[in-house]
Order: structure tokens, then C-alpha cells, then sequence
């Protein structure tokens, strides 16, 4: 019975190129066994924990900041964006019939005198 022939045979430059493969790995490996790399030395757990309240205090800061209010003009208030703004229900309704009347707002102060808004409501909705 004839044998079947040995079919991993590989050409001359493909043998080169698996020689030079085994040199580089034995030559990395014996480069790892024969250089003495320094000794890591031990971490100092007190300074980290001195970083690492500094960096919880600054996520606990940056969760507190004040929610952003954008500018908006009062005379185009939708009743969803005055909802959003937190704009009272009944100072809307006086808005909506003031420009019922072809009258626009255009100072801060004359918004805060048709809706009859408080001081510490209309500082939270200036911008």
C-alpha cells in the first residue's frame, strides 16, 4: 500500500521566515530572563486616600450645581416652556390675556408687574 505523501511542506523563504520567528521569541524571552527591571515599591495608602476625597468632594460639587436657565422671551411662553420654567399657572394666564391685548413685554420689571411675580421667583427665572 503506498503511503501518502507529507503534505506541510514549506518553501525555502517560508522556512527563513519561521527560523527568524523562533530567534525573536527566544531572543525576547532570554531579554526578560537576563534584565533585572527594578523592584516596584510599595504604594503609600494614606496619599491615596487623601486623592481620593479630594475627588469625592469634587463629584458631590459637581452633582449640587444649579440646574442651567436658559434665556427665553415671554412673549412667545408656550404652556409646556412655562411649566418647565416653573412660571405659576394663574402669572401665565395673566400673560396670555396681557398679549390678548397686541401689548408686548419688554423689561424684566414690566414682565414681573403683568404676571405679579415675587422677587425670589423672577431672580430664578432671569437667566
Amino acid at each position: 500500500m503506498p503511503q501518502a505523501p507529507f503534505r506541510f511542506i514549506l518553501s525555502k523563504p517560508q522556512r527563513g521566515s519561521v527560523l527568524i520567528l523562533l530567534v525573536l521569541l527566544i531572543a525576547v524571552q532570554l531579554y526578560r530572563l537576563l534584565v533585572n527591571f527594578p523592584e516596584l515599591s510599595p504604594v503609600d495608602l494614606s496619599q491615596t486616600q487623601s486623592y481620593q476625597t479630594q475627588l469625592d468632594s469634587l463629584r458631590i460639587k459637581e452633582n449640587a450645581q444649579t440646574p442651567i436657565v436658559y434665556q427665553y422671551n415671554p412673549n412667545y411662553l408656550t404652556d409646556y416652556r412655562a411649566y418647565t420654567l416653573g412660571l405659576p399657572p394663574e402669572a401665565f394666564d395673566k400673560l396670555l390675556r396681557y398679549r390678548q391685548t397686541n401689548s408686548y413685554v419688554n423689561t424684566p420689571k414690566q414682565f414681573q408687574e403683568v404676571t405679579k411675580l415675587s422677587d425670589s421667583l423672577m431672580e430664578n427665572l432671569l437667566p
